[in-house]
């Protein structure tokens, strides 16, 4: 989880790019200071960039939480008096992302 959380925070600051399907560095510095972040700070940040897409992504991840690792949507939804629309968002943008996982 780590490393493809660091990967995709590199590509979507910009500091990771493809250029003609090579990847490349935008700056070194600025590269050995991402590797420095840890987890926490990733996952902050990711959930900072996904809030942008959905005013419900905080407010959802907040609800679900207190129910563990796994949770009933319906009853996040319910509690978070979030519309049917949003929560299916929500759902795609953290399941995108790899910040939740689907249940069995």
């Amino acid at each position: 989880f780590h490393v493809l959380e660091v990967l995709r925070t590199l590509v979507d600051q910009e500091l990771l790019l493809q250029v003609n399907g090579i990847w490349t560095w935008k700056k070194q510095e600025t590269i050995s200071k991402q590797l420095t972040l840890g987890t926490l700070e990733i996952l902050q940040w990711s959930i900072q960039q996904l809030a942008k897409e959905s005013l419900y992504v905080e407010k959802f991840l907040q609800i679900a939480v207190c129910f563990g690792s796994e949770f009933p949507i319906s009853m996040v939804q319910r509690v978070g008096d979030i519309p049917s629309h949003d929560t299916r968002l929500v759902l795609r943008l953290l399941l995108q992302r790899g910040i939740i996982e689907p249940g069995t």
